[in-house]
């Protein structure tokens, strides 16, 4: 049986690098206009490690809502060390989630969260 942390990541539609605040932000700024829902199920995970003795590990905070149906993936580096382009590279490798008729990659930030709504939307 496959764990449920991984199929929610195996069937997000996007990713956004976002901060439990602007994650809250976001929320505020859209729930009333969008068929907003969240899940309340989260998770976090090791992506990887910064050093070869694998005593400095990025943690990934993962949480999901569902948009007009379609579900998107918050996530957040929370550990003491950070590696944006590790976190990207896993996200790319392991859940290669395009939009717009697969011709970018379906990551964006806060600040560009229209992007996933837009792929919602024309979806």
């Amino acid at each position: 049986m496959e764990d449920i942390n991984e199929e929610k990541l195996k069937t997000s539609m996007f990713f956004v690098e976002a901060t439990s605040c602007e994650q809250q932000y976001l929320w505020a700024e859209n729930h009333e206009k969008l068929e907003w829902v969240q899940d309340n199920m989260g998770f976090w995970q090791i992506v990887g490690y910064i050093n070869k003795d694998n005593d400095m590990p990025v943690c990934v905070s993962f949480s999901f809502v569902t948009i007009l149906g379609k579900r998107i993936c918050f996530y957040d580096v929370t550990s003491r060390f950070s590696d944006s382009k590790m976190v990207e590279n896993f996200i790319e490798k392991n859940y290669n989630v395009k939009w717009d008729s697969g011709r970018r990659l379906a990551m964006t930030d806060a600040a560009n969260f229209h992007l996933a709504i837009d792929a919602v939307k024309n979806n």
